[in-house]
């Protein structure tokens, strides 16, 4: 396959990144929801410790309390683990 010099890029790295910016774009344009209570109140589930997800979707209470918001915290999880994407809360690393 041939390609074309951009910049010090190939086309093809050229290509993927702008691919890589817009589903970038569209996943930033809607969150699965936002946690209500809490260390991470407010923040979109998308930004929380994997840590923290995980704790809180195997609690019952919230399955009952927030059964939508709780389902995607399950797709986010799954999402993260297909992908091996992790956010980790940094505080847990330095023994805080």
């Amino acid at each position: 396959m041939e390609t074309k010099d951009y910049g010090g890029k190939d086309v093809r790295f050229k290509r993927f990144a702008e691919w890589l910016l817009k589903i970038k774009e569209k996943s930033m344009a809607k969150s699965l929801g936002q946690i209500p209570f809490g260390k991470f109140k407010g923040l979109d589930i998308e930004d929380v410790p994997d840590s923290y997800l995980t704790w809180i979707k195997g609690e019952k209470w919230f399955a009952a309390r927030e059964p939508k918001l709780c389902e995607n915290i399950k797709k986010e999880i799954e999402y993260r683990e297909k992908f091996n994407l992790h956010i980790v809360d940094e505080k847990h690393l330095d023994g805080g």
